[in-house]
């Protein structure tokens, strides 16, 4: 636009009252700002450091790719003595030679490679490479410093050195079209819990007849059986509690899905969250509380549905996941975004992170909230406030103010 025509469109004394205007308007967001820092509510805070996964450590971009198992097989883990792990299932540049499977399920294609970094800077601690197959790969911190390692069909219960403690079989019987074994840790550290599934192809089938879900509980700090249950369906989705699981009525066959709690018989009793009547999803933290959200919040229960922690979402939020450690908790708030399958032109929704958030349950405040980039987000937080993200090949540690 010319000179002069914005001259006429705005004469000088509206030029200065529109500056003026504005200029009032940065100093009352400068007063807000400095308003907000008394209740510790930091967005996009500075991480304590940060440090490039590939370039310093060897790893590939955290960016996982949706058709391919083996590359979502990764994470970020807060240990204790001041450590952090990172963990991840690499694929060998070139086929290595043919040879008989391992107790892994692997033959020597794929490797889960582990980082152990002090949290004060990131430095390296340990480092090592395991056998490891193209299915599933995961580590658990459990209690008194020890570890579960599971890759592809074994598990083993190991030290924070990855000595072997004990370790079991995860059989596949291959009766079923589907089949597959998913394990969590209690959050106190002292169980652990293996569901054993089978199944029709199709996960949307809820009258399948032939669905069994097998649970074990098992101590942690031994690996011996506890307890053993199954029911006569699918149990995906689930989350482990101490003394529990969350999981949807097994029983119910269509409509929204119920959620409550099932006991180590094998019996399932409804959540009641007091004072509501949305439909919920709803997970097992720390301390026998249960996240709920959905229908445009997120709470914190306890085991009689009392709230112990409320706040409203943003209209196009959803939450990702939500972790608990102590007093603190993580929450990652997704957005629904539309992509395509690799060599397909056949378009889908799925969930992308967009921000990250870390609350204080005991103030009911939050504390820090950052803006995600990446599709694929990997992150921790510990029982003293820090917050260890994964974006990328980027790993950056904040820490909440106390």
């Amino acid at each position: 636009m010319a000179d002069g025509t914005a001259k006429r469109d705005f004469p000088a004394e509206s030029m200065s009252s529109r500056f003026h205007s504005a200029g009032a308007k940065m100093r009352w967001m400068a007063v807000i700002m400095v308003l907000l820092q008394p209740l510790g509510w930091a967005e996009n805070p500075r991480p304590v450091w940060t440090l490039d996964l590939e370039q310093r450590y060897g790893l590939r971009s955290f960016q996982a790719q949706i058709n391919l198992t083996w590359s979502k097989q990764q994470n970020v883990v807060f240990l204790a003595s001041g450590r952090l792990l990172v963990y991840q299932v690499n694929q060998l540049a070139e086929p290595a030679q043919l040879a008989a499977r391992n107790t892994s399920g692997g033959a020597g294609n794929f490797l889960l490679e582990i980082r152990v970094l002090d949290v004060r800077g990131g430095n390296l601690i340990q480092s090592l490479r395991l056998p490891a197959s193209a299915g599933f790969s995961a580590i658990l911190p459990t209690q008194n410093g020890k570890l579960i390692v599971r890759i592809g069909e074994s598990l083993r219960l190991c030290t924070q050195e990855f000595r072997t403690l004990a370790s079991r079989e995860l059989p596949l019987k291959g009766e079923a079209p589907v089949e597959l074994w998913q394990i969590a840790v209690s959050p106190s550290g002292a169980q652990l819990a293996l569901v054993h599934e089978q199944a029709t192809p199709s996960p949307a089938v809820v009258t399948d007849e032939k669905a069994i879900s097998e649970i074990e509980i098992l101590d942690a700090d031994t690996l011996k059986t506890v307890r053993t249950f199954s029911i006569s369906s699918r149990l995906s989705p689930w989350s482990f509690g101490d003394g529990f699981l969350v999981a949807a009525d097994p029983g119910q066959l269509s409509g929204e899905r119920r959620w409550g709690y099932l006991d180590f018989e094998g019996n399932w009793k409804a959540l009641a969250v007091k004072g509501d009547s949305c439909n919920y999803h709803m997970r097992a933290l720390g301390s026998e509380s249960v996240a709920v959200y959905g229908c445009g919040r997120l709470g914190v229960v306890n085991a009689e549905g009392k709230k112990l922690f409320t706040h409203d979402l943003r209209s196009h939020d959803t939450v990702g996941s939500v972790i608990r450690a102590g007093r603190y908790l993580a929450v990652e708030l997704d957005r629904q975004m539309e992509i395509a399958l690799p060599d397909t032109n056949f378009p889908f929704t799925m969930p992308k992170p967009e921000r990250l958030e870390l609350y204080d349950l005991a103030t009911n405040k939050r504390l820090l909230s950052l803006a995600v980039k990446s599709n694929n987000l990997y992150y921790a937080v510990s029982d003293n406030g820090a917050l260890a993200v994964i974006e990328g090949s980027t790993l950056a540690l904040y820490q909440a103010d106390n």
